[in-house]
This record gives C-alpha cells, structure tokens and sequence, in this order.
C-alpha cells in the first residue's frame, strides 16, 4: 500500500510517521522528481509513504494537471492500494480534485466536530462531482462520553413523494449524554 500526503496546504503525516518532508508529492507534481525517488519506506510492514514534500503557491493548480492521474496509473502497476490523505473537503478544491482522480472516497468525519449541515453540504459536493463514495469513517470518537443505555421500543414510518417519515415509540434509559446525542440525531 502506498499512503499520500496530499494535504498541500498543511501536511502532517509525515511527523506522525516520522519521516522526512524535504521532497515528495508537490516535487512529483512539478516533474522535478520521479515516483521511486519520493517514496519512502515505514516502519509497518507493506506500507509506504509519499510525503507532501515542500509546500506550493498553488496547491489546486498542481492538483488539477494530468500529473495525478500518471501517478494513480504508475503507482497501480506496483501497488495495490494507493490512500490519498487530502485537506477538509468543505472550503478547498484540493480534496474534490483528488477524489475526482480516485476510483473510490472514503469520508472522514471527525466526532463532534462537524455539525450535520456541514457533513451533508460536504456530501452534496462529493455527489455534484460525481465522486464514488464507499463509505464514512468516524474518527476521533471517544465512547466513554457516549455513557450507558438501554431501551426497547417499537415503530413504523411511511413515504409519499420521495419523503420518509418515521415515528419511534419506546422507552430507554441512557446517561445525559447519550440524550443528547439522540436529541442531535433526530433534529
């Protein structure tokens, strides 16, 4: 698996990793370097990484060329998985141009960090962009805050021109928490 840090703007795995910064994507996307002279090794088996390297001027300009689509097609033929790790979605082009060069997109979703509104106008522009969205990932979630529950309940819902409506009737007993994160659910 090659892992890449394509986060241009504020690059970080490669502290996380503890690897070198001088020289990767951005030294790639230029034509200065080739792939097998910015790859790195990790300490994990199977795994290898391509640094951000130094930070351009004009991070969606080099993302928008056909460098990035030379480098999903070279790195195919060696690996068999390539991750690019992108900036926030919501704000910058640079995520949906790498998304838009990627056979699939995984969403990732800080807990408690985004508010729905946000997560489904992000969503919307991944649709827009015709972007194949395999899933989400909840990162950052800490169970301990979630608290104890348990309940039983019962319920039906019912549709009319494309619209969904669902009632739930039930009894649970949960920690504050745990309310209001049902609370946030709901609205």
């Amino acid at each position: 698996m090659l892992l890449v840090d394509a986060d241009l703007r504020k690059p970080s795995l490669h502290n996380k990793l503890q690897l070198s910064n001088k020289t990767g994507l951005s030294n790639y996307l230029i034509g200065a370097s080739l792939p097998p002279e910015v790859i790195q090794k990790t300490d994990q088996p199977n795994l290898m990484f391509m640094a951000s390297g130094p930070l351009p001027p004009n991070s969606s300009e080099l993302l928008s060329g056909t460098r990035i689509f030379s480098l999903v097609s070279l790195g195919s033929e060696v690996f068999d998985l390539i991750v690019f790790d992108t900036p926030p979605l919501l704000g910058l082009a640079d995520a949906h141009l790498l998304a838009g060069a990627s056979s699939a997109t995984a969403f990732v979703v800080g807990a408690g960090e985004k508010r729905k509104g946000m997560i489904m106008a992000a969503l919307r522009r991944l649709q827009i962009s015709r972007v194949s969205v395999i899933g989400t990932v909840l990162s950052k979630f800490d169970p301990k805050s979630v608290g104890y529950t348990y309940g039983y309940g019962y319920g039906y819902g019912f549709g009319y021109g494309g619209e969904a409506y669902a009632y739930s009737y039930g009894h649970s007993v949960a920690s504050a928490d745990q309310k209001r994160l049902d609370t946030e659910h709901l609205s």
